[in-house]
């Protein structure tokens, strides 16, 4: 019987591909994942059978694109256990945090206000609130972190007690791959009245999350993490912050009426979508889910962090390799090695189709924190398999012997 990994390679064309004669190996799934041939299907049927643009056309094309396109937001909602008219469309997490950042941010903090986020977070849910807080003249507190790199509740709670506006975290680390607990987190923030975002985008794509179980205020997450494909995502938020916020652009579609003196929003989620959509995306992201629905299912957490330990414990045998997380990983592992810059470790790899991650991973903070320039990170997901890791080690060996 073929183990989960090897079972779903067939399902993702690229994976067929030979990089300079080898075997690709992908292992930066953290970056993004590939995607199966039903979601490339889905993208072809939709242009081939159905393109037109959404809510304004009473043709036939237009009404099915816009049948399929608020299906999609249905399908994707329930995923993470929501309401279709709390699901926000964007181009993924990056333009979630920010859209949330300039409308509630803009509109609800002030000057000596306090914005919270621990140092290992993703510029994508750092910068934002750096950026609304040098506009606000609000204070910007980059959270230490414990000796695990996770999160310190006391130093948390600490800051909590003095006040802020907004808590602002990853539920699992794009670096560490570690997980956080969400829910405790968010109850200890609406302890002090504390809103809080939920970068999602790691945790999406390999774990049923529900926000309504998470207490989480916000929520954000990116389709090409998901096996869905580039350019689509969103978040997530309840009616009354929704409804309490403004929209951040102005065009078709986020109006309910327009006069020549003046304008009137429509309701959510259509006045924070102005423009035409990603409708593609969308109705190919509820077909990822369904897909990721079914790996879930199969057992995908169990074989990532099975696969996880096996790498962990081949890569520790290398006295070179130093880890960036004190504890073993789970789905991503960062480490460097001594006399060895991490970008030439990866274009050797690549020589031997091993695609890995070289660089400070949109998490310069907390590699200043470790003292370390940049890692190596590899990252795993479903089609992943013992044998990924073994030519990666055999591999990383090659390398040691020509640049050590």
């Amino acid at each position: 019987m073929l183990s989960l990994g090897k079972s779903l390679r067939s399902k993702f064309p690229i994976l067929k591909r030979k990089i300079r004669g080898k075997r690709l190996v992908y292992l930066d799934n953290a970056a993004t994942t590939q995607k199966p041939i039903e979601v490339i299907r889905e993208i072809e049927n939709y242009y081939m059978n159905t393109n037109a643009n959404v809510h304004r056309g009473l043709y036939k094309l237009a009404e099915e694109a816009t049948s399929q396109y608020e299906s999609s937001r249905e399908r994707v909602a329930k995923w993470f256990d929501s309401k279709p008219e709390n699901l926000i469309f964007t181009r993924g997490t990056t333009e979630s945090i920010n859209l949330i950042a300039k409308s509630w941010g803009s509109k609800y903090i002030s000057a000596d206000d306090r914005v919270l986020a621990p140092l290992s977070e993703h510029h994508s849910n750092y910068v934002p609130w750096q950026m609304i807080c040098e506009k606000k003249g609000a204070e910007f507190v980059s959270l230490p972190l414990l000796q695990n790199l996770k999160i310190d509740r006391d130093i948390l709670e600490k800051n909590l007690a003095m006040g802020a506006k907004i808590l602002a975290f990853s539920a699992q680390s794009n670096v560490l791959g570690n997980k956080e607990n969400v829910k405790e987190i968010c109850e200890l923030a609406k302890k002090y009245g504390v809103i809080t975002i939920v970068d999602g985008a790691q945790i999406a794509g390999h774990s049923r999350f529900s926000i309504k179980d998470s207490g989480c205020d916000f929520f954000a997450f990116s389709g090409h993490k998901m096996f869905g494909p580039m350019g689509i995502g969103g978040f997530v938020a309840s009616d009354e912050i929704l409804s309490s916020m403004p929209p951040w652009q102005g065009g078709g579609e986020m109006i309910s009426d327009v006069k020549r003196d003046s304008w009137t929003a429509a309701q959510s989620p259509y006045k924070f979508e102005a423009g035409t959509p990603n409708v593609v995306g969308a109705i190919a992201l509820s077909k990822a889910v369904d897909i990721l629905d079914e790996v879930i299912e199969s057992g995908l957490e169990d074989h990532v962090l099975n696969l996880s330990n096996y790498a962990y414990e081949k890569l520790k045998v290398f006295e070179n390799v130093k880890f960036l997380s004190k504890e073993k990983p789970c789905g991503a592992i960062s480490f460097w090695v001594e006399s060895m810059h991490p970008h030439d470790l990866a274009t050797i790899l690549d020589q031997d189709g091993i695609a890995i991650r070289a660089g400070h991973h949109c998490a310069k903070p907390l590699h200043q924190h470790l003292n370390v320039q940049a890692s190596v990170r590899l990252s795993l997901h479903a089609y992943n398999d013992f044998d990924d890791i073994d030519d990666f080690i055999e591999s990383l060996k090659g390398a040691f012997s020509f640049l050590l």
